[in-house]
């Protein structure tokens, strides 16, 4: 089976290291990058292809909200993962209207922490074999 391809966007470094290397524990995961800002995470989706993004709501410049419009609009097929501390900020709420698929708390387990993204990729796939053929 074909690994599930990960961008991580989060200007925090230790954040994004910590989450790159506990995706690296999980099997048919893969990160295909880290970006800094929204501006770079714009830039490595349409580079980088990748099946999800988890996207940070608050970076510096262009924010998550920001990106993940941008995104959505030019790759709707990449699943977009916010990423918040609090399940009720509603900032969350914001960045789904604008495309996010659904969001991540930074306080999950390693136990758990697979879980949106698996969710994610099986709704991708049931979307693609639901699909008519082109």
């Amino acid at each position: 089976m074909k690994k599930l391809r990960i961008l991580i966007a989060d200007d925090h470094p230790l954040f994004r290291h910590g989450v790159s290397t506990l995706l690296l524990t999980i099997p048919d995961m893969e990160v295909a990058g880290e970006a800094t800002s929204g501006e770079e995470a714009v830039s490595m989706a349409e580079r980088l292809i990748p099946d999800v993004i988890l996207m940070d709501i608050r970076m510096p410049g262009l924010n998550g909200i920001e990106a993940t419009q941008r995104i959505n609009k030019s790759m709707p097929s990449i699943n977009i993962l916010i990423l918040t501390m609090f399940q009720d900020d509603a900032s969350v709420f914001t960045a789904m209207r604008s495309g996010a698929k659904g969001y991540v708390l930074r306080m999950r387990t390693k136990t758990n922490c697979s879980m949106p993204f698996g969710q994610s990729a099986a709704a991708k796939r049931s979307l693609a074999a639901a699909s008519p053929p082109k």
